[in-house]
């Protein structure tokens, strides 16, 4: 999973790319978009292999949120993670993430999936 390069080379208007860097590279990425419902969807966080459980996803997760408050503040932040990712529920919850939705992810590629909504509301952003 990540941001194709499609997107890179033509982003959607308003959609803002986060990226984490340490000593070997990049650590981790976080990428938005503001979606014609009036919410912001956390489309990507993903941290480096081998460095997830050390802080990476936190601290993209509030670079996040602290511009969908500062570019966006009567926006509420949603994401979509596929039922089986408990480690990502997980940490979506501890980090204030309410689950508002459960549907069927349907894939190019012919196959569906269970996920769930998070979001984190308006009032949550600061």
């Amino acid at each position: 999973m990540g941001v194709s390069p499609a997107r890179l080379w033509n982003p959607t208007p308003g959609a803002v790319l986060f990226v984490l860097e340490g000593a070997a590279g990049i650590d981790g990425f976080t990428y938005l978009i503001p979606r014609p419902d009036g919410r912001i969807l956390l489309d990507n966080l993903h941290a480096r292999p081998g460095r997830t459980g050390s802080g990476i996803g936190s601290r993209l997760l509030a670079r996040a949120r602290a511009w969908a408050a500062d570019e966006h503040p009567d926006r509420a932040v949603y994401l979509e993670v596929l039922r089986a990712n408990t480690r990502a529920i997980a940490f979506y919850e501890r980090h204030g993430a309410l689950r508002t939705d459960e549907r069927t992810c349907r894939f190019d590629q012919g196959f569906e999936l269970p996920e769930f909504e998070y979001t984190w509301p308006v009032t949550a952003l600061t």
